[in-house]
């Protein structure tokens, strides 16, 4: 599970939270499951506006 969720994600996450940890101690944790809540509600948001207007073409 761990090879593909590197994959997907990348290694530079893993190794920036090491250094993050290193500089700042445990408080990154919560940074970044802030940061993980709101790239969620962007997902979320795209997908929603995605499924009310599905026309092809744009950005």
């Amino acid at each position: 599970m761990m090879l593909g969720l590197g994959s997907i994600i990348g290694t530079g996450v893993f190794v920036s939270l090491g250094i993050g940890i290193s500089m700042a101690g445990p408080t990154v944790l919560p940074a970044i499951a802030l940061a993980g809540l709101v790239a969620m509600c962007n997902g979320l948001n795209s997908a929603q506006l995605a499924a009310n207007h599905p026309v092809s073409g744009g950005t």
